[in-house]
């Protein structure tokens, strides 16, 4: 008989699916190594793509019947706790818990790994209009302080771009010059996530918590960090003058 998965263990699991929402399939070694690293070596690779799976059936709203209901509870709190803090208060307290005994260094404020998915009611567009219009920017000032193309922005802006990828909402986080915390919402609603294990990720949100929006000055940090030239935040046509 399979051994119950524990409180801290199905948190951990949550946590890897929320930042890899995309792409974790191909990363579940990173969250076999997690697991290690938290002290939980007895779980075989099998049994860890069907946990995350639980979290994907939540997440994409997909046989949700096949989620064990600790499961439910765990994602239920990681999705409440920014929109309605009064809600699952004990399981908080659990999450915090299992995030200081499992983590020597990941923060416990959930806006680090908030769930994919714009607010209810909303779109990706509708998200980025509510942010432009209170920016307060006129149109060149946001492409064109994140170097980005004007017909790009043009697309985002008349809902024509049906492919936008995460360096562009990247960008327009940069050109809104959002906050850290509006920056997530924006990428989240667009399907994306920041990964805490990711150094683009790690570059990016560094800069925008300090409220630094000089796209240069990013450039020159992916470099340092020998991140690939195509994750600049560069238009297409434009090659980095950044030297190796």
């Amino acid at each position: 008989m399979a051994q119950p998965w524990s409180f801290e263990e199905d948190y951990i699991v949550c946590k890897f699916y929320l930042e890899h929402v995309q792409s974790w399939r191909k990363n579940l070694e990173c969250l076999m190594t997690l697991l290690r690293d938290s002290g939980f070596l007895n779980r075989d690779k099998g049994s860890a793509r069907m946990r995350v799976q639980n979290y994907e059936s939540l997440h994409t709203g997909k046989g949700l019947s096949n989620a064990a209901k600790q499961s439910r509870d765990i994602y239920s709190a990681m999705l409440n706790r920014i929109t309605n803090p009064g809600k699952y208060q004990a399981l908080y307290s659990r999450l915090d818990s299992a995030t200081s005994k499992s983590f020597n260094k990941v923060p416990t404020n959930l806006h680090s790994y908030v769930p994919v998915g714009a607010p209810i009611g909303e779109d990706f567009y509708q998200v980025f209009r509510r942010f432009l219009d209170a920016s307060g920017l006129t149109d060149p000032q946001v492409y064109g302080s994140c170097n980005m193309g004007r017909d790009t922005f043009w697309r985002i802006l008349h809902h024509k771009n049906s492919g936008i990828n995460k360096k562009t909402v990247v960008q327009l986080c940069f050109g809104l010059k959002l906050s850290y915390e509006d920056s997530v919402t924006l990428i989240g609603a667009a399907g994306f996530s920041f990964a805490l294990g990711d150094e683009f990720d790690h570059v990016v949100a560094t800069y925008l918590k300090n409220k630094d929006y000089d796209v240069n000055d990013v450039n020159l940090s992916l470099a340092e960090r020998r991140v690939p030239e195509s994750l600049f935040l560069l238009p297409k046509n434009r090659k980095s003058s950044v030297k190796e």
